[in-house]
């Protein structure tokens, strides 16, 4: 399945109920990150959707279904300059989307879907920034974007990032266990000192995430409160490193299953 980690990912949010107001997908041209959001969409809005379903599941038939495959459900909200053959995402087209999620959906939740969001104008991005600072418990925004580094910081920093990677480099995946004594917060301070030099924090980096994913499966043996919080610092360290990810795709795949390691115990 492509992006089949992503996939899982997102369905454990479906499922879990703890989803984020907003997930930035970022990623070369013609690497899925629509067709991944438009399944996702679907997901949410099927309503033959059960626990037993598969994985970001919708079953094409279902009223809500055939609105979203036709282009007319009432909740859904797509902003797409190439559709529009606008240069830009600008400040008006903000505000009708604001004007939309400020009235209560029709189903469950709005799902406004915003593509190159790298091209909205500065007047856009402050505008949107205010609706991200106002999150509504039924809607979900889903922003695409070839670089993540291109959003405006302010807008990034508020979502969910979810990088999509070409099939060649997810399929070195797999590898990077081993037991690692040094404590998180000791890396952290180590990583402080050594900032300025890009060849010692990539190699700060590989043994970083490798021993934060040797704990995630050491805490899931064991003990799930520890295997949160652990997720939780792998997290921090990915969100923190962010300029140092890109050569190190395999690692980040491994670090994602982790986490998707976690949701089998259902926390």
């Amino acid at each position: 399945m492509e992006h089949q980690r992503h996939t899982q990912l997102f369905d454990l949010h479906i499922r879990s109920g703890a989803m984020s107001h907003a997930y930035l997908c970022s990623g070369p041209r013609g690497v899925g990150k629509m067709a991944f959001v438009r399944r996702a969409a679907a997901a949410m809005l099927c309503e033959k959707r059960n626990a037993a379903s598969p994985n970001l599941f919708s079953c094409g038939l279902c009223t809500p279904c055939l609105q979203f495959g036709s282009g007319t459900h009432p909740d859904v909200c797509i902003v797409d300059t190439d559709e529009s053959k606008e240069t830009s995402i600008r400040l008006e087209d903000i505000q009708r989307l604001r004007e939309r999620v400020n009235v209560s959906p029709y189903g469950g939740t709005h799902i406004c879907i915003l593509h190159d969001v790298s091209k909205m104008t500065h007047e856009a991005a402050n505008a949107f920034l205010k609706v991200l600072e106002e999150p509504r418990s039924k809607t979900v925004f889903f922003l695409l974007a070839r670089v993540a580094d291109s959003v405006p910081g302010t807008v990034r920093s508020r979502t969910w990032h979810m990088r999509f990677w070409p099939a060649y480099e997810e399929v070195r995946a797999n590898e990077y266990v081993s037991p690692h004594p040094v404590s998180l917060a000791d890396r952290l301070r180590y990583a402080d000192t050594i900032r300025d030099d890009p060849e010692a924090m990539s190699i700060w980096f590989e043994r970083t995430i490798g021993a934060l994913s040797y704990t995630v499966h050491e805490s899931l043996k064991n003990n799930v409160p520890g295997a949160i919080a652990v997720a939780d610092a792998c997290r921090m360290v990915m969100e923190r490193q962010e300029r140092f990810l890109k050569p190190y795709a395999a690692k980040r795949v491994f670090l994602e299953d982790t986490l998707i390691a976690l949701s089998r115990y259902h926390v």
